[in-house]
């Protein structure tokens, strides 16, 4: 099973990641003590996982309509 890897919200992280990694003879650490392989599954796309979740918010926000939502919605 492949360690979730971690993106920076700034421009530029996966390109830093991937340098990091083959800098570091290609196997990077995550939290956890967990490592990548060269080769080996990638992890959670977490770029795609932010953007469907904003979506998401986004979609529960437009039917909350005027009132808006509660904190506990």
């Amino acid at each position: 099973m492949g360690a979730v890897t971690a993106e920076t919200g700034s421009g530029g992280g996966a390109e830093r990641a991937q340098a990091e990694s083959s800098a570091a003879g290609g196997v990077s650490g995550a939290p956890g003590g967990a490592a990548r392989l060269p080769g080996g599954p990638s992890g959670v796309n977490l770029l795609g996982l932010r953007s469907h979740n904003a979506a998401l918010v986004l979609d529960l926000l437009r039917r909350a309509g005027a009132d808006g939502i509660s904190r506990l919605e």
